[in-house]
């Protein structure tokens, strides 16, 4: 199995396995319950795969996460995550689905669009990639604000 690194990430699968998709979502840091307050939004677009069986994610900053199943489609964002292993092994941490859908507030988040081909963002959207769910989950729990 390859692994191929981008800073902090490391995506263990084939070369040839990138993402071919390109999900949007709203992040609402005034109003994360409600999804409420555009003032108080970002745009968020994460690179993904067209179904589920995308190679493991896992960032080198949050040690013990891991993330696979990385797609979208006209429904939704989703992600199957991991904690307690960096490899996705369901063995070594607790499995859990991450599914952000259209017309769903879900952690502050709204899912707006899943497009074909890579990320271009406009205007002062941000490109991240996996794990910024966990991130997100992280900071709801905390009651901190988020910062994209």
């Amino acid at each position: 199995m390859a692994e191929t690194a981008s800073a902090n990430v490391m995506i263990r699968g084939s070369r040839d396995d990138k993402p071919s998709k390109c999900a949007t979502l709203e992040l609402f840091v005034k109003d994360p319950i409600n999804c409420k307050n555009e003032q108080g939004s970002k745009m968020v677009q994460i690179p993904c795969w067209s179904g589920p069986g995308s190679p493991c994610i896992n960032d080198k900053s949050f040690p013990g996460i891991s993330v696979k199943d990385v797609y979208c489609d006209d429904n939704g964002y989703h992600e199957t995550g991991f904690q307690g292993t960096e490899t996705c092994d369901e063995t070594k941490g607790r499995k859990f689905n991450v599914d952000f859908l259209k017309d769903q507030c879900n952690l502050g988040m709204l899912f707006i669009s899943c497009v074909p081909g890579d990320c271009q963002p406009e205007g002062d959207a941000v490109i991240v990639d996996g794990l910024w769910s966990v991130v997100v989950e992280e900071e709801m729990e905390k009651g901190t604000a988020l910062e994209v």
